[in-house]
């Protein structure tokens, strides 16, 4: 066993690790930093010098799945220029459903609250793992929907985020 100087982010991303990997970790917590004792136990797939390190690598994170949001604004100086907007934009995502590797659900929102601050539309997609989601960025299906849209979507806004484990059921 060996001691790291553990935060509260890192218990945080431990316990999320926790639910989808055998790690075993004893641990206490003292005033403002926690000192972990870390038991080897884990698998050799899972070794690593550096336990804080290996947790916060890619690595650590290789096989969890990953909640890909992307929020549009379309063109179009009319509603009716905007909504038919929507359509094709919503149509060529639907259409890459069940034809990505790694794509496990894909969901089309569309703004209904017409608040100025609000972007027209959203884009959800879970991947079985960040390799995936990496694939699906240059996968040739989805830059062709990428080059059939140019033009049509004038404002992006993109978060991608680990999945913990109760999440993802």
């Amino acid at each position: 066993m060996h001691f790291i100087k553990w935060g509260e982010r890192d218990f945080s991303v431990l316990r999320d690790l926790q639910e989808c990997f055998p790690i075993y970790v004893i641990y206490h917590v003292s005033i403002g930093v926690q000192d972990a004792p870390v038991s080897h136990a884990w698998s050799e797939h899972f070794r690593a010098t550096n336990l804080r390190s290996f947790l916060m690598s890619d690595a650590g994170h290789k096989s969890s799945p990953v909640r890909h949001i992307v929020m549009w604004n379309v063109a179009g100086d009319t509603a009716e220029e905007r909504a038919t907007a929507i359509e094709i934009v919503r149509n060529a995502f639907e259409a890459l459903r069940g034809r990505i590797p790694g794509l496990i659900s894909l969901e089309i929102g569309i703004d209904h609250s017409r608040i100025d601050y609000a972007c027209d539309m959203v884009l959800v997609t879970d991947f079985d793992s960040e390799a995936s989601l990496q694939a699906y960025a240059t996968h040739p299906l989805h830059l062709a929907v990428r080059d059939q849209l140019q033009g049509v979507r004038v404002a992006r806004y993109q978060v991608d985020y680990r999945l913990r484990a109760m999440d993802a059921a």
